[in-house]
């Protein structure tokens, strides 16, 4: 739906890159799937070594999600921005 959204935003007939929309996808999926891991590690740990590492592989899944975050963000201010250009151009005239 975010790449409909882009098309129909943009500022020609033809679809641009899509290349942050798909970086902010494919990222935000990879985070989610391996917190789910990741915390399923930590609910595991026993020892003091095992709570450790799974401590840090939680902060390396947070550091992910604030890069998907940033990378959401980014995607909005695109889409507004060309949003917004579009509206300033005016209606498309018909074809006859």
């Amino acid at each position: 739906m975010t790449l409909d959204i882009r098309d129909a935003s943009s500022p020609t007939d033809r679809a641009s890159s899509h290349g942050l929309v798909n970086a902010w996808w494919s990222l935000w999926i990879i985070v989610q799937v391996t917190d789910r891991a990741v915390s399923t590690t930590y609910r595991r740990a026993e020892t003091a070594e095992e709570l450790r590492s799974a401590a840090a592989q939680m902060l390396c899944v947070d550091i992910a999600m604030i890069a998907a975050a940033v990378l959401a963000a980014l995607v909005v201010l695109r889409l507004t921005r060309m949003q917004h250009e579009k509206a300033l151009r005016g209606p498309v005239p018909a074809a006859v």
